[in-house]
């Protein structure tokens, strides 16, 4: 069953982090994970997971905030090497 995460991400060269749409995974990321937020050309590796409790869950249903730094790889030739 999939879980909806939000995941807030840092970009190179950004010091704030910048909050994706909630997104769906089959599992919740986990530390050192690699994740594409949506609506974003980058890569990112995940730093930190923090879980909501029931009485934070967000109208999107998010179960947890996950918080990642942009990798420097470039995004179409890492898609590529995919297919």
């Amino acid at each position: 069953m999939p879980v909806t995460v939000v995941i807030h991400f840092k970009e190179l060269g950004d010091n704030d982090f910048t909050s994706a749409h909630a997104q769906q995974y089959h599992f919740i990321p986990r530390i050192g994970d690699i994740v594409t937020p949506s609506d974003y050309e980058t890569i990112c590796k995940v730093i930190a997971v923090v879980p909501r409790d029931f009485a934070s869950v967000e109208n999107d249903g998010s179960i947890a905030d996950i918080y990642a730094v942009e990798l420097p790889i470039n995004f179409d030739s890492y898609v590529l090497s995919l297919t």
